[in-house]
């Protein structure tokens, strides 16, 4: 299993939990309201997906919305680092 959680920069936990019942995501969001994540890992655009291991390394971003493809090429870099690979 993947672990995948959203994180969401609003102010209010609003919009963010709208849009997780609307798309019905059915995965955490965390909310950041101060920025802390935003000041760890800089994100040039949002939305963006990164692929981070556990000890908070980053091994793959992509800016912008995923297709299709490029879900599933970072399902299968997240297999390999789970595998320790």
């Amino acid at each position: 299993e993947i672990p995948v959680i959203a994180l969401n920069i609003d102010r209010q936990r609003g919009p963010a939990l709208g849009t997780q019942r609307r798309l019905k995501l059915n995965l955490p969001v965390i909310l950041d309201p101060k920025g802390i994540a935003t000041a760890v890992y800089s994100p040039p655009a949002l939305p963006i997906t990164y692929i981070i291991d556990s000890n908070g390394r980053i091994h793959s971003v992509i800016e912008g919305a995923l297709n299709e493809e490029q879900l599933s090429t970072l399902e299968q870099e997240a297999l390999l680092l789970l595998k320790g690979n």
